[in-house]
């Protein structure tokens, strides 16, 4: 077995240890530096058995990202400072195999930051406040928090939460990550406007939206801080 292990000098030393065989790699990550933040991780590529296996996992704390691509469900872009964390598995000897059998888990803390949405969809109608402008919709956000389970391909979450000046909204469901489906239910809150419970369904690049319920509480107004661009 065979070891190298780099080490960049400063005050706080990034250190990149590579381990290989001829079935067996795995790369350890202590204290690198990455998006004006700093985190660690270990991946493995494990082909001892007949069946390869991959496994992931890495943590990220203070890392600032701008108009990452999400693109899933209207939402496109993603910009924000915060931490994130994954740890993952998978077995196969090809992408959709790998991607069938994952499992593992994640979680996402951002603040300060936005979510860009291409297109008017119906997560951002509330009645006519929005209104079906072809215009492109950034949602500002103070917080944006969600954890997410892993199991043989399918990701769950139920916990997704975004605080923002002038909307604010709630998340769960299920995103099947092979075929790309998605079955989510989405709970807007515009501050002073009222509320709205969206279902999104289908495949997460071009879903379908049923606005299950919407609750007005106050004449329509075009909230302060709305930006449309």
């Amino acid at each position: 077995m065979a070891a190298t292990c780099i080490t960049h000098p400063g005050r706080s030393a990034s250190r990149y240890v590579l381990t290989r065989t001829r079935q067996h790699q795995e790369l350890d990550l202590d204290n690198v530096a990455l998006y004006g933040g700093k985190g660690g991780g270990k991946i493995v590529a494990d082909e001892a058995d007949r069946t390869p296996t991959v496994r992931v996992s890495f943590d990220l704390t203070g890392i600032t990202v701008h108009d990452i691509d999400i693109n899933i469900a209207g939402f496109d872009k993603l910009s924000g400072t915060g931490d994130v964390s994954v740890n993952l598995a998978a077995t196969g000897k090809n992408a959709h195999d790998l991607v069938a059998s994952l499992d593992g888990s994640g979680r996402i803390n951002f603040t300060n930051g936005t979510i860009g949405s291409a297109g008017p969809t119906a997560l951002m109608k509330i009645g006519p406040v929005i209104g079906d402008a072809a215009t492109r919709h950034e949602i500002e956000y103070r917080s944006l928090s969600a954890s997410a389970t892993i199991v043989r391909g399918v990701l769950h979450n139920n916990d997704l939460k975004l605080v923002g000046p002038w909307l604010s909204a709630t998340g769960s469901g299920t995103l099947d990550l092979g075929p790309r489906q998605i079955d989510y239910l989405w709970e807007p809150e515009i501050a002073g406007i009222g509320t709205a419970r969206i279902a999104i369904t289908g495949n997460w690049d071009n879903p379908q939206y049923k606005v299950q319920s919407v609750t007005i509480t106050k004449d329509l107004v075009l909230p302060r801080g709305l930006k449309l661009r």
